[in-house]
């Protein structure tokens, strides 16, 4: 090589044509010399091989090629969630018996609290046992509220599956197309067999007894479905079936 000599500068991209420039060579004989591509506004280059050729007098004199892989996409993690900072104090014990017990569902449901970040918080502004509350037409996490005076009144497992059933509301609404949620029988019923579900894991067939005796078949130790369905058609009787 010797100075003055034209030399074109070939791009390729893949193999393709990418970008061309001619040169006049000024590094002598045995100059050394290197080449950098990029675009002005500082975009970046598309992944794959770009090779570099040098030609005089359209003859290859040398080449080189690089790869450019793909930039590793940015991974978003969410701050860990604190069980302290989303659930009352006085219903740990009652969260617990969900998160430890031995049924899939019930360790979904207490799942649902660290996952979405759903607050579970006693309260003296209800008028029911326990209620689930969103802001309507947004699939945020909303809170569970359970009453302070139910929960004084009744057992630990009792509280549970109070809980479980409000839990139940919650997926049921984060997992719903509709924009506005509401009241059906079914989504009832999948709410009470979640909290008949704490009572028979924890061996509390006695309150199943004592308050759902009409529902309940202590030969079976089951459910009477069609019974229960039954029951919460004419309580929640402005609710559609489905």
């Amino acid at each position: 090589m010797e100075d003055g000599i034209t030399v074109d500068v070939l791009w390729l991209y893949n193999g393709e044509w990418f970008y061309s420039t001619e040169e006049e060579w000024d590094e002598g004989e045995e100059g050394i010399t290197h080449r950098t591509i990029s675009w002005e506004d500082d975009r970046v280059l598309d992944s794959g091989t770009y090779t570099l050729q040098l030609l005089i007098n359209d003859q290859l004199a040398r080449s080189a090629e690089i790869e450019v892989l793909q930039p590793e996409e940015e991974v978003t993690t969410e701050p860990s969630r604190n069980l302290e900072d989303l659930i009352d104090p006085d219903l740990m014990q009652a969260w617990e018996i969900l998160a430890y017990s031995n049924n899939d569902l019930l360790e979904d449901l207490a799942g649902l609290v660290n996952d979405y970040g759903i607050e579970l918080v006693l309260t003296e502004e209800i008028d029911s046992n326990g209620q689930y509350v969103y802001v309507h037409e947004k699939k945020e996490p909303g809170k569970v509220y359970i009453a302070w005076d139910y929960w004084k009144r009744k057992s630990w497992e009792e509280v549970s599956g109070t809980l479980a059933h409000e839990l139940t509301h919650a997926v049921q609404h984060l997992t719903s197309d509709e924009k506005t949620f509401g009241c059906t029988i079914e989504r009832e019923y999948e709410a009470y067999m979640a909290e008949f579900y704490v009572l028979m894991e924890t061996g509390r067939e006695d309150i199943l007894m004592d308050s759902w005796s009409a529902i309940y078949n202590p030969k079976t130790g089951k459910i009477w479905k069609s019974e229960l369905w039954k029951a919460l058609k004419e309580t929640y009787s402005s609710c559609p079936e489905y």
